[in-house]
């Protein structure tokens, strides 16, 4: 009968068993880990959502909801979206983020993303609400999946913008005396809304004379679904004794999320 081992010796081989074992379960946990995540992918961002509303003159939110789903193995915590929109010169136009998430394994979650616009303070912002263009952008999504890996990843892309009032044209007549001894001026108003959602307002119009002061005031109807066009004519009659030569139209479009000033034409 041989000699049993000393218990240091056999102490050091149930370690190195214990050692070798946790080794080959670490083993299969990266590898799997690593596959895993190698397969994540970000669903649809068109599927939730999106509304905009007016947070003050010339202020935009702008709220929508990113699918994404983990189809992997294992959880996707600490997940947050970041969000730039830039100007086709590069300054940023708007930025926007989500709240810190979580994604179990096998589900998808809506993640909520805001931004903000205010077009009264950056520079070239006011010409989205008449120029069609293709603005830079991109999305960081940082995250740790597994609980060991960092995750950060950038996907740029060109976001496609159609302006609510592509093209505006606010022509102002000669204006015309009229027998009773007013004055009355005609008033054209003609764009396209390229935007993927109706355009619901009225346009309200000031005559000014040289001297900036109000002659006359009217207010023109616009209900435009998306990709229409709108073309009418609206009359406004001006004060007595008013003089709009050498003056300016000043017209405004009001809806029930937003209210923009729009830049002043000069009277013919």
């Amino acid at each position: 009968m041989g000699l049993r081992p000393p218990p240091l010796y056999r102490a050091s081989r149930a370690f190195w068993r214990l050692s070798t074992i946790a080794l080959v379960l670490f083993v299969v946990f990266l590898g799997s880990a690593v596959y895993s995540a190698a397969s994540l992918r970000p669903s649809s961002a068109s599927a939730g959502p999106v509304s905009i509303a007016s947070i003050g003159n010339d202020s935009f939110r702008v709220t929508a909801l990113v699918n994404l789903t983990n189809p992997g193995f294992y959880p996707i915590t600490d997940l947050k979206l970041e969000a730039h929109v830039r100007e086709a010169n590069g300054a940023e136009l708007a930025s926007g983020s989500s709240p810190w998430s979580d994604i179990p394994a096998g589900t998808t979650a809506s993640i909520l993303l805001r931004f903000q616009v205010d077009l009264a303070t950056v520079p070239g912002a006011r010409s989205l609400l008449t120029h069609d263009t293709s603005l830079p952008s991109y999305v960081r999504l940082q995250a740790t999946y597994a609980s060991v890996f960092k995750i950060v990843v950038d996907a740029p892309t060109n976001l496609s913008w159609g302006a609510p009032l592509a093209g505006l044209n606010i022509t102002p007549a000669a204006p015309v005396a009229q027998p009773n001894g007013s004055v009355l001026d005609l008033v054209r108003v003609n764009f396209t809304n390229d935007a993927r959602f109706d355009l619901t307002g009225s346009f309200d119009v000031r005559v000014l004379d040289a001297a900036g002061v109000a002659c006359g005031a009217g207010s023109l109807a616009a209900n435009v679904p998306a990709h229409a066009g709108f073309n009418r004519t609206m009359q406004v009659d001006l004060a007595s004794g008013c003089n709009p030569q050498g003056g300016s139209v000043v017209a405004a479009f009001a809806g029930p999320s937003v209210y923009l000033v729009l830049p002043p034409e000069p009277l013919p």
